[in-house]
């Protein structure tokens, strides 16, 4: 019995040793990137990098950046981490020029996020018909980008845009938020959920009826 003990005591140290020495690995390689990600921004002509952040949960691969762009306008990049970055076919930005977003998606179910896709499969994307490698050419377009946000409709009015795979409804404010994990910045959610049911979805999954 005593026995059994011993090895069981040595299995748990063991044990907690072994996850303390991975997340000790994760976290060293996180906040590379993150230095990395800092770095390569600021060799950026016409770039001043206001803030990088993101999350430190194992679960999440998040990395965002304020930049501030020829002394005038501003952006935040969200999903430049290598594990979530899809450049060309998907940039998500959050902010830009002190307009912010609220995306109501249906698929099977309503979906809501705090940013928008800029990618070249995007609608908004497609609106603006240029194709983006890096954040490089985000800031050299950042001028297009936001001539294009300028001609959509403003809160309350909402966007709505549909492809073969869902629909959405885009909500544009000037708002700037805290520099912060995404999952910080939600606020009022299941209020959101109860408004965006009340929409007219063309999927009936999606409505409150």
């Amino acid at each position: 019995m005593r026995e059994s003990l011993k090895k069981l005591f040595a299995f748990f140290l063991f044990s907690i040793c072994f996850i303390a020495i991975i997340i000790r690995i994760y976290y060293f390689f996180y906040y590379k990137e993150l230095r990395e990600i800092k770095s390569q921004l600021k060799e950026i002509e016409n770039v001043e990098v206001l803030n990088v952040w993101g999350s430190d949960d194992v679960n999440l691969e998040e990395i965002s950046a304020r930049l501030k762009i020829k002394n005038k306008f501003e952006i935040v990049l969200v999903g430049l981490s290598k594990d979530v970055n899809q450049y060309p076919k998907s940039i998500r930005i959050s902010e830009i020029n002190g307009y912010s977003f609220t995306t109501y998606n249906c698929h099977k179910t309503i979906g809501i996020g705090y940013s928008i896709d800029i990618g070249s499969e995007s609608n908004i994307g497609k609106l603006i018909g240029i194709k983006m490698n890096n954040p490089k050419d985000v800031v050299e377009n950042i001028e297009k980008i936001i001539v294009v946000i300028e001609k959509l409709k403003k809160y309350p009015e909402l966007n709505y845009f549909e492809n073969k795979y869902s629909e959405n409804y885009l909500s544009i404010r000037k708002l700037k938020k805290e520099d912060k994990d995404a999952m910080n910045n939600l606020f009022d959610v299941e209020k959101e959920f109860k408004f965006a049911e009340k929409w007219k979805w063309k999927n009936k999954k999606c409505c409150n009826e």
